[in-house]
């Protein structure tokens, strides 16, 4: 399973799955209310990455979260061109666009699924491969994506802070304990990862400068 949350010019991932790191790519992530804003999807390390270029038969939750209110917004999905969404956002706040995909499965030889599961810190994967005896075996993971991308609309609000830190119900997803956009001189921005609405033990988090 994937989990992402895209705030800011910054990417935070929760263990990645064979597929790479994958995250919602606005624009812009702060716009006025109303205003147009296209967005990819994207796959890849670093450098190293593309359009995810799956289709919407592969999405089946796109949809804006603001405080209690949840907007659908697959029917702003595009299927070609330059840009995989084109949205708009309203009222002013801090809104939050979420994505989950359907499950696929990836499957590596022995030596290499091992490799990435101590890289990426997938201990309890390892855990139960040594306990099984079957660290010598072909690795196989049933995963899918969830990402989320905070959007600044218009100017911020008294709740900003309430909608930054608030989970909107993800099966796995990263929470941020201060709002991104608001982090002050110390620059610190703590968070924490559920699974199932409880905190997930030994996630592996890592930040990632998007416009790098």
């Amino acid at each position: 399973m994937k989990s992402l949350l895209a705030a800011v010019p910054f990417l935070l991932a929760a263990s990645p799955a064979l597929a790479h790191d994958f995250w919602i790519q606005p624009a812009r992530f702060q716009v006025e209310p109303g205003a147009a804003l296209a967005g990819t999807f994207q796959v890849g390390h670093g450098t190293l990455r593309q359009r995810w270029g799956l289709g919407a038969d592969r999405i089946p939750l796109l949809a804006d979260f603001f405080g209690s209110t949840r907007r659908d917004k697959k029917g702003d999905l595009r299927g070609r061109g330059p840009a995989d969404f084109v949205t708009s956002f309203a009222p002013a706040g801090l809104h939050v666009l979420a994505l989950q995909s359907t499950y696929a499965v990836s499957e590596l030889p022995a030596i290499r699924f091992n490799d990435y599961a101590k890289e990426e810190g997938l201990v309890p994967a390892l855990v139960a491969r040594r306990q099984a005896g079957k660290l010598n075996a072909p690795g196989r993971e049933r995963y899918s994506r969830r990402a989320k991308a905070l959007i600044q609309v218009g100017q911020p609000t008294p709740s900003n802070q309430m909608l930054a830190t608030h989970p909107i119900g993800l099966k796995l997803e990263i929470v941020p304990e201060r709002n991104p956009y608001a982090m002050g001189a110390s620059r610190a921005l703590p968070v924490h990862v559920l699974y199932k609405g409880r905190r997930l033990a030994n996630a592996t988090v890592k930040l990632t400068k998007l416009e790098s």
